[in-house]
């Protein structure tokens, strides 16, 4: 019982880390987490400009999905139903706003929410197929190598973005908390060679 608390804890400790400021800056408003973040950077003008369109938002919005294979591919962490509904409680944050589903689908923002929300359900519904469960080692390395090079990438791009504006920032406990749970998920992942 004790091996499954530390690896939710390890879990939930990401989660928090992504919910805690990522950028901390002297105005309250510049003071975001990775979602608001996301939402942030997805607003201007060199991300939306650049090419990949959106890459800076993309990575910080990504991070849920590799967070949710984790959890999904985590047979003994949770219930197979928790897992279910884990899967569509994350699928069902990264959505857009109405707007997408009315008048947004040509908005490369909305179309980019829609597109990972779609692929959390569909990496929730293969988790479900248990012969992949054989290969949850791999993808679950694969999903905190990812998470890891994408959270760091991301802050960089981001405090750059911030740069422009020249407010006072630093770097937030939020992405330093989500930064160490992942390594070391990782590092549980390759010594017990599975989670959970």
């Amino acid at each position: 019982m004790r091996k499954i608390s530390a690896d939710l804890a390890l879990i939930l400790l990401a989660l928090a880390g992504y919910c805690l400021p990522w950028v901390v800056s002297t105005g309250a408003s510049m003071t975001m987490n990775a979602y608001d973040l996301a939402e942030w950077s997805s607003l201007h003008p060199d991300v939306r400009a650049s090419a990949p369109t959106l890459l800076t938002t993309f990575a910080l919005r990504v991070l849920l999905v590799c967070i949710g294979t984790v959890i999904v591919f985590s047979p003994t962490l949770v219930s197979r139903w928790l897992r279910v509904a884990l899967a569509l409680l994350i699928a069902a944050a990264l959505l857009p706003p109405f707007e997408f589903f009315s008048a947004g689908l040509n908005d490369p923002n909305y179309r980019q929410q829609f597109s990972l929300s779609v692929a959390m359900l569909g990496v929730g519904a293969i988790a479900l197929i248990n012969r992949l469960m054989r290969l949850r080692v791999f993808v679950q390395l694969a999903a905190l190598g990812v998470g890891l090079i994408l959270s760091i990438g991301a802050i960089m791009s981001s405090y750059s973005l911030l740069a422009g504006f020249d407010l006072a920032r630093q770097i937030g406990s939020g992405v330093i908390i989500f930064v160490v749970s992942v390594v070391v998920c990782g590092v549980v992942v390759i010594k017990r060679g599975n989670f959970a």
